[in-house]
């Protein structure tokens, strides 16, 4: 579309020349190009390469926002598939790894140790089934909570601790000395005893400890 305007301040004469900006079927504006001078390239060449690096510079902008937008969705389903894993893996009483969490990752923990010894040690709270007969279920799921708390205090960040069912905990860790099975019953005695001393509850918390070593 061409427009011939006249300057009247010095009678000179313009061509104004809109083109429009599209890719195959998409029409993105126009431009509108001022020429004073009779130019030697062709105007279609012009509007070619600047529709070209307009429709560029959109699908470039567009691409960044897809993959923004792409990349929040992997994080926000990361993060759901965390929550799931660990729904699926952990006991929702205590917090500690369940039946299911202990059986998945007890492996790939084992085989990670390379040659040192490991233990496999089986913990029974003592007397459970009165604390839930004269108290009720509620204050024995208190007391779980609390039991498998003192458990884990006792214990690494790296051994998996492990409710496997009412009662019942297991733990993996590995034998740093000889001495160690003994300080484990020890330190998990005098946590125990502590908890019972001061927790002001009409019941007293102790447990059972067996264990088996293997390499």
């Amino acid at each position: 579309h061409l427009l011939k305007v006249t300057d009247t301040s010095d009678q000179t004469a313009c061509e104004w020349v809109r083109l429009p900006v599209f890719q195959q079927h998409t029409h993105f504006g126009v431009m509108v190009l001022c020429l004073h001078d009779k130019i030697s390239i062709p105007i279609e060449w012009i509007r070619s390469e600047v529709s070209r690096l307009m429709i560029n510079a959109i699908i470039t902008e567009e691409l960044r926002e897809q993959g923004d937008r792409l990349q929040t969705r992997l994080e926000m389903s990361a993060t759901h598939n965390e929550r799931l894993v660990r729904l699926a893996e952990r006991d929702e009483l205590t917090g500690l790894f369940n039946r299911r969490g202990f059986f998945h990752r007890a492996p790939s923990w084992a085989a990670a140790q390379n040659d040192s010894n490991m233990v496999a040690l089986f913990i029974d709270l003592d007397n459970f089934k009165i604390i839930n007969d004269t108290h009720g279920h509620a204050e024995g799921d208190r007391a779980l909570v609390e039991a498998a708390t003192l458990i884990a205090s006792v214990f690494r960040s790296e051994d998996i601790v492990c409710r496997l069912g009412g009662d019942e905990f297991v733990v993996l860790t590995c034998i740093t000395d000889q001495k160690y099975l003994t300080n484990i019953r020890n330190r998990l005695s005098t946590a125990f005893n502590r908890y019972s001393e001061m927790s002001g509850k009409p019941y007293n918390l102790y447990c059972s400890l067996g264990s088996y070593v293997f390499s």
